[in-house]
Formats: structure tokens, sequence, C-alpha cells
């Protein structure tokens, strides 16, 4: 495993067991050093965590393409330490208002490529919708200060990180396939390289512009005029009206007890929240430590527990604005309850054999980019954003320097046929006009007396839930400190396709036996996720961490 990135500012000390920061007054975790620099400075000049978060996504928009950017979206959850409350806010892409439900379809065939790549796949972009709506709320800086960093970094360039330039080398060929794309992006026909300077003048000069105009900038006028126009001369079907009605929402937080704690993440659209409780739930009812850290029984159950959980997600969950999701059902801990009864602690299941529950009969009558915040007054902030796959459609707005999101690949574009991520999906996640796709995104927060004590969450697809539910189970049941809550091996199933994922190096080789004596077929991975945590110790002392697996920063004083 590649050694953690470290960073020490202010009056900052480290773990000497772990590598986790230590702070007295404020934490900041993010997956680039410059976007954790930069939420800092703000915080320690009057801001707060909300006006940090701000500044933490309009930096990460310019210095990680390849994970989020204002041509995509997200969800936050985030926690009000004066009203003592934890909202959701919904800032996801939508489908737009010329999309059907067999969109994707070509003589009677689903087509996943045109959900994936280029114009069609491209939702309506709430980034930017999300971040002013969330300073709006609970911003103390004035909205215009908050972009200063971001509108400089474009300017001045970001230097191209190994990670970065490692994904411009990858995906060269599917960026280069459109002219706005290679205008904006690349000098002598070459995209940027590892270690050099990289500059985005036609960014700079997008942010500049929201910075002045604020939202109807980006949702009305040049940059919406640009961007549609992109979409339309590339076959899509995005118009302005799209963008002139986007909003976003601001939902009630799925909620479970563990084992003292409260536990509050995303609900649909993302299934992230509820699946996580789900999960919690059935662990719930165990005693990790009796079946032993990262012990074969330990691992099968919890591979038993996902199994159930993503043949829900598949069967259940969508917009909840255009379909039915029993949540009261699928988050009750009757409901999980339920679900043991088909676990057998000696034999591992076949996903043909395991069907989604019936959550009604209990119901009372939620590449990508993850960073989390806490500031002195106990304010959190835990937001993930997207582009969805590696830089998105690939397609950026011409003039505009954004990068458009390929989040309608998040649909079930036909029953049955797996997205980017191998998740499949029904009728509930079809494609429909102004409807939201279904998203894996679990920012998550944990109280503990009515104070913060953990916000996390990560990036990886369909594999977000199950990081977020280790860190969870390592921090609670474990005993583990941040740093290695999010850095130990993960273990990953989701119903179809059938096998245990597991990290390259992860698990050993007495283990893997154990598991496959138990039925499981295993495949092997490298490591995923880039998972960054934030929290508060019983002194108050704050602590933070990012994922070694990433090139990220946590910061504080």
């Amino acid at each position: 495993m590649r050694a953690p990135l470290i960073c020490i500012v202010f009056f900052v000390t480290f773990d000497a067991h772990a590598g986790q920061l230590v702070a007295s007054k404020v934490a900041v975790a993010t997956a680039n050093r410059d976007a954790s620099e930069a939420a800092v400075e703000i915080l320690r000049s009057g801001g707060n965590a909300f006006d940090a978060a701000v500044t933490a996504a309009l930096v990460l928009s310019v210095a990680e393409p390849q994970s989020s950017g204002i041509g995509g979206g997200g969800f936050a959850t985030i926690y009000d330490a004066r009203m003592k409350q934890v909202r959701c806010l919904d800032f996801r892409e939508r489908a737009p208002i010329l999309s059907h439900r067999d969109l994707y379809v070509r003589e009677g065939k689903a087509q996943p490529q045109l959900s994936q790549t280029g114009a069609l796949a491209v939702g309506v972009p709430g980034q930017i919708a999300g971040l002013i709506e969330l300073h709006k709320k609970y911003g103390k800086k004035p909205l215009a200060q908050l972009f200063d960093p971001a509108v400089k970094l474009a300017q001045t360039g970001v230097t191209v990180s190994a990670r970065l330039g490692s994904a411009f080398l990858s995906e060269a060929e599917t960026l280069a396939r459109f002219e706005s794309t290679k205008s904006a992006w690349t000098k002598n026909n070459r995209f940027p390289e590892t270690g050099g300077k990289w500059l985005q003048p036609d960014l700079a000069k997008t942010l500049k512009a929201i910075q002045a105009g604020g939202l109807n900038a980006f949702y009305k006028g040049d940059i919406a005029r640009r961007i549609v126009d992109t979409v339309v001369q590339n076959g899509g079907i995005l118009a302005l009206v799209d963008l002139a009605e986007y909003e976003v929402k601001w939902r009630e937080p799925v909620m479970t007890s563990y084992r003292g704690y409260s536990v509050f993440s995303q609900p649909p659209p993302s299934s992230g929240g509820v699946h996580l409780v789900e999960l919690l739930n059935m662990l719930e009812t165990k005693d990790p430590k009796a079946l032993g850290f990262h012990s074969p029984a330990m691992i099968h159950f919890a591979v038993e527990a996902m199994r159930r959980v993503y043949a829900d997600r598949a069967t259940f969950l969508g917009d909840p604005g255009f379909t039915f999701v029993p949540v009261a059902g699928l988050v009750s801990k009757d409901y999980a309850k339920s679900l043991l009864a088909s676990i057998d602690m000696k034999s591992a299941s076949k996903s043909e054999a395991v069907n989604a529950g019936k959550p009604d009969a209990f119901a009372e009558h939620k590449e990508t980019t993850h960073f989390s915040i806490i500031d002195a007054d106990g304010n959190a902030v835990a937001i993930t954003t997207t582009v969805n796959g590696p830089f998105g459609s690939a397609l950026v707005a011409s003039g505009t320097g954004v990068l458009l999101n390929n989040q309608m690949d998040d649909f079930a574009i036909a029953p049955g046929v797996p997205n980017l991520y191998g998740l499949v999906g029904s009728e509930a996640n079809s494609v429909a006009p102004r409807k939201t796709p279904l998203s894996s995104m679990t920012p998550t927060i944990v109280l503990k007396d009515d104070k913060v004590r953990w916000a996390l969450g990560s990036p990886g697809g369909s594999t977000i839930i199950t990081t977020v539910f280790w860190a969870l189970v390592h921090l609670i049941d474990f005993d583990a400190d941040v740093w290695s809550a999010i850095a130990l091996p993960r273990v990953h199933e989701q119903w179809r396709p059938d096998h245990v994922s597991i990290e390259r190096f992860g698990l050993d080789g007495l283990t893997q036996k154990a598991l496959k004596d138990l039925g499981h077929t295993l495949k092997i991975d490298d490591d995923w996720g880039n998972a960054q945590i934030v929290g508060a110790l019983p002194d108050g002392r704050r602590v933070g961490a990012s994922d070694p697996r990433g090139d990220g920063s946590a910061l504080g004083y």
C-alpha cells in the first residue's frame, strides 16, 4: 500500500501510531492539497465549514476534472451546530426534458456507450446551484470571495499530479474525439502531462462570470447557451429550459442508531444512505469482535449482507419523485432481521438465488470525489460530487472550460443492462424527463450526544456504500483511529456480478482460502475509493485523515 500523504500546517500534530491529523479547532480532508489548503484558509479568515466547502468544491473542479467539476453534481450531508440539525442537499444532475425511456435503445437493443460518452450522456449540471444554495442558507463570508482560490488556480495553473496525468494518458483517445475538448485541453495536440503546469483560461473566465453574476450567470445567458450549443452540435438533447428550470432539493436524511451513535446519510435518489443503514442494522445483531477482525466469519457475514442489500437496490431504488421507494421499510431494524434468516454462516449464497426482500411489510403506516470539513463551532459538512466516469462525458463545452458529466449512465438504460460500474436496475430507475438518476453516494455524518463525531464519505461508484460501511465498522466496532479506519483493506459484493471483490494484498492467503471453502468466488482488484474523514475527539480536538490510496491531504489548525 502506498504511504499516506501527510501535510502539517499551523499548530497541528499527528498521532504517532496512526497518521491521523489532530488539531485544536478545525479539520479538513479533501482529495487534493490545493483544495485542503484553500478551505483551511477560508476557515482561518473567519469563514465557517459551509464557506470552506464551497471553496473546496470549486478548487477541486479546477484541480481534478477527472473526478468532479461544475459540469457535474452531487449530494451534501450537513450538520448545523446552532440548530443541532442534520440536513441533506440534493444537487444531483437531472435528465433533460427531451429524455425518454428508450433513449439509449437502437433497433430493440440497449447501447450503453451512448450513455457513457458524448453528448447524449450529459445530464443537467447541479453543482453550481448546490454550492450557491449551501452558501445562501449557511455561509458567512461573501460568496464572491469563496471563488477566488479556484479562479487563481485556473489562471496560474495546476501542477499535474501523477494521478491526473495518468488519467489524461488513459483517457486521451476518448477525450480527443471531441474538438471542443481538444481545443480547451491540448497544447500541440498533447493533453497535460504529469509534472507540467496546466492553465485553464476558459474555466477561469467562467468562474469569474459566476463570481460576478451568481446563479443566473451559469444557468441563463452566455455560459448556458455555450453548454447547450456544444451538446446539441454533438448529437445531444440538452435544452436551455433544462438549465433555466434546474432546482436543488433539500431532503430529510435517513438515520439509524448503531451501538449508541446516530448515523445520518443521504436519502433517495441516492441509494447510499438507505443501504448503509441496512448493512449497519444487520451487523448490529452480531458481535464483530467475537467474529474476529477481518476474519473469514466477519467477512462472510458482511458479504452476505451486502448481497441482499444490493439486490434491494436493483429492485426498489429510484427517484422518489417518480417512483415509490419503500424507505421506511428498508431502514427498519425488523426488516434487517428478516433478511438475516436467509444467511447461512457456513455457506455462501448464490446471487441468482437471492432476491430483493419485502420491505413494505416493515414500514410504519441515496469517478467521484468526496471531502469532509468540521469547524470550530462544530458545524460539519460531508460532500460527494462527481462528473460520474473518468472525465465524465469527455465533452468540454466550447469556450467555457466546463467538462460535462455522463450522469445519464446512472439510469437503468434497459432492465438488467449493467452501467459503467456493473450495477443493474429496474423500472424504478428508468430514464424519464427531469428525473434524477440513482446514485451510490454516501456522504455521512455520525453524532454522539448531539455533537459531530465523524463526517465521512468516498468516491468509488458502486463501492461507495461498502467503503463507508467498513470505515464505520472499524471506527465503532474495532476502536480504530480515523486514518486506520479508511486505510484498512476493503471487501465488496454487489449481488450482480456474483463475485466478492477484494483489494490486491488486502487479505492473506489463508483468509482467501477460507472464503473460497465457504463457496465465495473471489476477484482480486486494484484498490478502490478515496475516502476523506474528519471528526471530533471526546476532548474537543479535531481529527482528520485522507485516504492513502489517493493524493489528498488532511489539514487543520
